[in-house]
């Protein structure tokens, strides 16, 4: 595969790949962070002029689901780009001049992983997706670059770009969408290049669709921020499902862990 990778031309684009535009997201949701002190949202007076507790509102029911499917959807993103390392990998690998995209290619996953985990800030995401557009660069960007690896690459750089983007409450859930499509066409621009048939295509697309029904249902079980450490377990399975393989979704072996 690797042979592919440095040879093949798949000739465009990769199907369902985001263009590229410069997005800086702002932090990380924290819907459903415990708050300190009564709500006032959350009391109304009753006739004779006392208080009493009341339920969410709808808005509020609607804003809390959102940060739960952001963090859902960046989650999601994390997974697939953890297993798309060694795609990263062996593009790097071709030029001398991406030497140092494996190891900052790991920096920007962990950071996106400790982001989930509580602990990142504004200044620390910002600098991360600028590292990750400058990868972004090497590959040709929205161009499509040279080679099959380089869109295999630039698929790869999208979804890590795509679960930092989902940090955002308000694109989350169609983050996770949009993450799928795109691992979806990284799969099948790999199997075209090794000139399978399209019933052998079709077969290994069939497996890859369960993986990502399976996965999506553990990203999905993340409970609101106020949970404390009940999400450390989910984020450690999601994890490990997508990776416990050693193999990219474009078939390349894995030679070194996503995380150290």
């Amino acid at each position: 595969m690797a042979g592919a990778v440095e040879d093949q031309d798949a000739g465009g684009k990769v199907k369902g790949s985001a263009t590229k535009a410069k997005r800086v997201p702002g932090k990380a949701s924290r819907a459903g962070k415990a708050r300190g002190g009564a709500d006032r949202r959350n009391v109304s007076r009753t006739a004779e002029g006392g208080r009493k507790p009341r339920g969410l509102t709808g808005a509020e029911i609607l804003k809390k689901l959102s940060a739960l499917g952001g963090k859902s959807g960046a989650l999601f993103c994390l997974c697939l780009s953890a297993r798309e390392a060694p795609d990263v990998d062996v593009w790097s690998s071709l030029k001398p001049e991406r030497a140092e995209c494996p190891a900052l290619y790991r920096k920007c996953l962990a950071y996106l992983k400790s982001a989930l985990e509580g602990f990142s800030s504004e200044k620390g995401i910002e600098a991360r997706v600028d590292e990750v557009d400058s990868m972004i660069d090497m590959t040709g960007g929205a161009d499509g670059g040279e080679t099959l690896g380089d869109r295999i690459a630039l698929s790869a750089l999208e979804l890590l770009h795509t679960g930092y983007d989902a940090l955002e409450p308000e694109i989350g859930l169609e983050a996770m969408e949009n993450a799928e499509r795109l691992y979806l066409s990284l799969c099948e621009h790999a199997l075209r290049g090794r000139e399978l048939d399209d019933a052998q295509v079709e077969e290994v697309l069939d497996y890859e669709r369960s993986f990502l029904g399976a996965l999506r249902m553990i990203c999905q079980q993340l409970r609101p921020a106020s949970a404390g450490g009940a999400n450390a377990w989910i984020i450690k399975m999601a994890v490990e499902t997508a990776t416990e393989d050693g193999v990219s979704g474009a078939g390349i072996e894995a030679a070194q862990p996503a995380f150290a």
